[in-house]
C-alpha cells in the first residue's frame, strides 16, 4: 500500500496497492465511515465505486472526492503509471 500523493483530503487515507489491475484507479477510506474505489480516469458519475462493507458515503464527500480527481487527474494516471509499470514486450 502506497500513499497518493496528488491529492490530499483532511481526513481521508487515498492509497495506492501496488501490483493492482487495471483500469486505472486508487482506493480511499475515512477511518470507520467509508471506503470507495475511484476510477480516475471516469466521470463522475462512474467514478466512484462505492464497497458493500461502507456505512455512508455522503454527497459531500463524494463531491469533494470527485473535484479533487478532477484537479489532479494528469499527475494521479503519471503516479498509477508509475506504481503500475507495463512488462517489457518480447520478455516473459
Amino acid at each position: 500500500m502506497a500513499r497518493v500523493q496528488s491529492i490530499d483530503l483532511a481526513g481521508v487515507e487515498a492509497f495506492w496497492n501496488p501490483g493492482d489491475h487495471d483500469p486505472p484507479h486508487f482506493h480511499a477510506k475515512k477511518a470507520e465511515h467509508w471506503h470507495v474505489k475511484v476510477h480516475f480516469m471516469e466521470n463522475r458519475d462512474r467514478m466512484i465505486e462505492v464497497r458493500r462493507e461502507n456505512k455512508k458515503l455522503t454527497g459531500n464527500a463524494r463531491r469533494a472526492l470527485c473535484e479533487a480527481v478532477e484537479a489532479a487527474r494528469e499527475a494521479l494516471l503519471e503516479e498509477w503509471e508509475r506504481m503500475h509499470p507495463e512488462p517489457e514486450r518480447g520478455l516473459r
